[in-house]
């Protein structure tokens, strides 16, 4: 009869080469996922060295961590001494290279990784960075949780980081990178459901639950720490989402090209939250993409008139004329008016503006198109020169808007607008009393001022020129609108008479027309949907409606009370988090009307009522009002719940239907097999589960001890061990009832391995 130790030793031996081959598995699945982590970050920087060499270097880079990691594993102390001398070497090599050049703290290494390395020109150094930092990371983290102490959650973690570069940089990740990296992990928690070793373990409930906490902990310090540099060109998608914006990259020819009529702007801030444009800079108000000219009273919609809202002027006459328009040119040639013709200023109540000195400073503002493409280019009133980024040729309209001359400009592009103060100028000239010059009185002033400067006021006489050249432009237009404006109603017409009455001057005949439209008794609604699209039904029936609703009727009574006046469509930008940046946004769509006023030139005004209708859900707040303030993007939100159903899917599959399919598998194999050989596999079997859900040290039991361990937890497999320790100690053969009895013994153990808890 054999010896216990005889048992023990062939028993031990099978274990070891079991140990051995599951050991060289995971070292192997680790490895290739390191190395794939690898591969993935530098894709994003279009694979420096090529695909291939990329990999190969990869592989190699990553033998120094895991042999560091694989010494610790034989020696702790000098594996331990050898990894932090390794990690502390590493670490001042990369912060030198880091910050070299630049003396700022890695911020230039920032703005490489983060531009997909397309800002910096020095990348040499800064490849050299991510190659150390890339291979010593994912090597030393990536052995250790799949390897060391198996926490599929942290190995998770790591192995999204790709992912969140990816965002990072806007750009999107390569499919077969995901489903490799998602394969790897699937590989690693099926081969770990197969065999536990020393060391590697799941832990206690309590050390499960703590591993999860210090996961969600990891995820919130990892977006936290990992920086945005908003003026680069990437924006973080998953963050953004909970800013407002979306990730849809098709937009349709309402934003891209030029219309042909107008668009119902306010509809747009209720569908869509993408962002647009980024805008850098300082005195920034209404961006401006189209005029329109005439109103179309069939269709209730505007249209454009060739003279006024097509190509005309290339950018250098449209500079020439625009520098000139200056207010401190015109104050100059004011006062070389009055010496020569004392009272002049005082005739056309401009005398105030003798007496004050007056700026007139310029803006400089930097757009960068978000994934955008347009044919037009946004840009502020009293715009000067616009400069594109490729020098594309920038032509302008007389009313003021800018196109492109080849089409579409490119996505994520960018170009400068410098343009005159829309606000603080416009301000003092009102306080000086600007605004009580009629329109008659400002072109008799006009064409007085020329007939009084010389020629030694040649500078002052230009500016004067171009004042008066803008008024009779203004003049023109009118004029082009008079047959058009007989086809308001009398209504409109009535209506308009009312509430301008008292106005003396256009300004104060504006300002009266914006304050009616501000009355608590409109209100703006995006979601409300006229029976009748007319401004008369707006006007005296509906009294609710969008920007377009209050821009068009604003206009028609305008006109109908004399003034010269024209709808636009642009966008009014949101300020961001961050001095000094704005952003442009679908939902930034606005529709307003453009005043033309003595001395202030074409002026926007705002009749759109702050008074905003809130629907049930606004009202009494809770989750939908919530949701309405994150303004989610559903096409992503599906897309993540996609995800998660998949990798529930997933989930099932590794715990239900493959360890079913497992064991249905080898339940076949059972029955085919002899029944020495079904013995010995189901006896390991079970000594195998026991180990995972009992006791690490089951195989040091004997048959006999396992079963009375067992027997504590009402689980009966006496028929089993006793099989198992008549052939593995005397050499018995098993018999085919035996074989049955020991069958039955194993089907109860699997229905209640349950009752089987971690000690």
């Amino acid at each position: 009869m054999r010896c216990d130790g005889q048992l023990h030793c062939k028993t031990g031996r099978m274990v070891h080469r079991m140990s051995k081959r599951f050991e060289t598995e995971r070292i192997l699945l680790s490895y290739l996922l390191a190395a794939l982590l690898i591969e993935a970050v530098f894709s994003v920087y279009d694979y420096p060295d090529g695909v291939l060499m990329t990999l190969v270097k990869a592989c190699g880079f990553l033998l120094v961590p895991f042999g560091l990691c694989f010494l610790a594993e034989r020696h702790r102390v000098i594996g331990g001494i050898a990894i932090t001398a390794v990690i502390a070497i590493v670490w001042r090599v990369i912060t030198g290279w880091m910050w070299t050049g630049w003396r700022t703290y890695g911020v230039g290494f920032q703005q490489w990784a983060l531009t997909a390395g397309t800002e910096v020109e020095d990348t040499g150094l800064y490849l050299n960075t991510l190659w150390l930092g890339s291979a010593l990371f994912f090597g030393l983290t990536v052995y250790y949780f799949a390897k060391v102490l198996y926490r599929p959650s942290f190995l998770m973690l790591i192995s999204l980081l790709p992912c969140v570069l990816y965002a990072k940089v806007f750009a999107d990740i390569e499919n077969v990178y995901v489903i490799l990296i998602a394969c790897l992990n699937l590989m690693l928690m099926i081969l770990y459901r197969n065999t536990k070793s020393e060391g590697l373990d799941y832990g206690t409930k309590a050390g499960v639950t703590w591993s999860g906490i210090c996961f969600v902990a990891a995820v919130f310090l990892l977006v936290s720490l990992i920086p945005k540099q908003e003026k680069t060109k990437y924006y973080d998608v998953f963050e953004d989402l909970f800013l407002g914006g979306d990730t849809r990259t098709e937009l349709g020819a309402d934003f891209s090209d030029i219309g042909m009529f107008s668009g119902d702007a306010g509809r747009y801030s209720e569908l869509g939250n993408r962002r647009l444009y980024r805008v850098s800079g300082d005195g920034i108000g209404y961006l401006k993409r189209q005029n329109f000219d005439l109103y179309d009273f069939q269709r209730d919609r505007w249209t454009f008139d060739a003279d006024f809202s097509e190509q005309s002027l290339t950018m250098g006459e449209w500079k020439d004329e625009q520098n000139n328009c200056n207010v401190m040119l015109f104050q100059e040639a004011l006062k070389q008016a009055e010496s020569r013709r004392p009272g002049f200023a005082e005739r056309y109540g401009l005398e105030a503006l003798l007496e004050e000195p007056l700026t007139d400073p310029t803006h400089r503002i930097l757009v960068e198109s978000l994934n955008f493409a347009a044919s037009y280019y946004v840009a502020p009133g009293r715009t000067v020169e616009i400069f594109p980024k490729d020098g594309e040729s920038v032509a302008a309209t007389p009313s003021g808007c800018f196109r492109r001359k080849s089409g579409q400009h490119p996505r994520d592009f960018s170009y400068e607008v410098v343009f005159y103060d829309q606000y603080g100028t416009s301000r003092k000239l009102l306080e000086l009393g600007a605004g009580k010059l009629s329109m008659e009185d400002w072109g008799r002033a006009l064409t007085e001022l020329t007939e009084l400067l010389g020629d030694e006021d040649a500078l002052y006489a230009a500016a004067v020129q171009e004042y008066l050249e803008q008024y009779l432009r203004a003049a023109a237009y009118q004029r082009l609108c008079d047959e058009n404006n007989r086809m308001i109603s009398e209504e409109l017409a009535k209506l308009a008479e009312e509430v301008v009455q008292g106005g003396n001057s256009d300004y104060e005949k504006a300002v009266l027309l914006e304050e009616f439209f501000q009355s608590a008794e409109f209100t703006y609604d995006l979601k409300y949907r006229a029976e009748d699209n007319s401004p008369e039904y707006f006007l005296f029936t509906s009294r609710r409606g969008t920007c377009s609703d209050y821009a068009s009727a604003y206009v028609l009574l305008a006109r109908a009370a004399g003034l010269t006046v024209r709808y636009a469509e642009g966008y009014v930008p949101e300020k961001a988090s961050y001095e000094g940046v704005y952003y442009v946004k679908d939902s930034s769509s606005h529709a307003y009307p453009e005043v033309y006023l003595p001395l202030l030139g074409w002026t926007v005004f705002e009749p759109t009522s702050a008074n905003v209708e809130l629907y049930e859900e606004e009202q009494n707040g809770g989750w939908l009002r919530f949701l309405k303030t994150l303004k989610i993007d559903f096409g992503l939100a599906a897309a993540v719940f996609g995800f998660v159903l998949a990798l529930a899917g997933g989930v099932v599959i590794v715990r239900v239907i493959w360890p079913a399919l497992a064991e249905g598998g080898f339940w076949v194999l059972l029955l085919l097999q002899r029944p020495d050989a079904s013995v010995e596999k189901m006896y390991a079997r079970v000594v195998s589960i026991c180990r995972k859900r009992m006791d690490r040290r089951a195989d040091t039991l004997t048959p006999r001890e396992l079963a009375d361990a067992l027997t504590g937890y009402e689980i009966d497999i006496r028929k089993l061990s006793e099989a198992m320790e008549g052939h593995a100690y005397a050499g018995k053969s098993v018999l085919k009832e035996m074989k049955k009895q020991s069958l039955r013994d194993y089907r109860s153990f699997l229905r209640k391995k349950h009752r089987l808890r971690i000690k």
